[in-house]
């Protein structure tokens, strides 16, 4: 069995929403994350994640990232993303949905392709190296920037794969 877990953590909220990342992305959502950063001028976040392997004898084994940082990214100004949030769809409309503004096929594979609740929308990595000043959000990057980013980054699905190689 393996199962593999992500979430958003925000420092000035005590890592919160942490392991309900899911469930505040459909309630809330990235609106609501911006309102509950109003008054707080640290904004920076990461997403933490995991893997856990259950081998066929029931021996548990963990992956975890590795990252340096719990906190490798920052939460963008409403302002910069507000045209954004401003053009999405409510869930609870029957408007059309042909001209309104959707995330890419990469940020909506991570998990919806409305703005309001994929937090691609307003998180923005600070750790691309071949970006060095980057103020883009994860749904901002073009695909080859992602790509590439995505290369660069530890993951659980990279230590599950070294002891694989390791082990088996």
């Amino acid at each position: 069995v393996i199962v593999q877990d992500s979430g958003l953590v925000i420092k000035s909220l005590h890592d919160f929403p942490g392991p309900y990342t899911k469930y505040v992305s459909q309630t809330i959502g990235c609106r609501g994350i911006l309102k509950l950063l109003v008054g707080h001028t640290d904004r920076s976040c990461g997403f933490y994640g995991c893997l856990v392997f259950i081998d066929k004898d029931g021996k548990t084994n963990i992956f975890k990232e590795g990252n340096k940082e719990k906190y490798w990214g920052k939460i963008v100004h409403d302002s910069k993303i507000q045209n954004i949030l401003d053009d999405s769809l409510d869930e609870n409309t029957d408007t059309d949905m042909s001209d309104k503004p959707c995330l890419g096929r990469l940020a909506s594979s991570w998990s919806c392709s409305k703005p309001n609740n994929n937090f691609w929308t307003i998180f923005v990595p600070l750790d691309i190296q071949s970006l060095s000043s980057n103020e883009k959000t994860l749904a901002q990057l073009s695909e080859d920037e992602m790509i590439s980013y995505r290369k660069s980054r530890k993951s659980s699905f990279k230590e599950f794969a070294k002891w694989l190689d390791n082990n088996i």
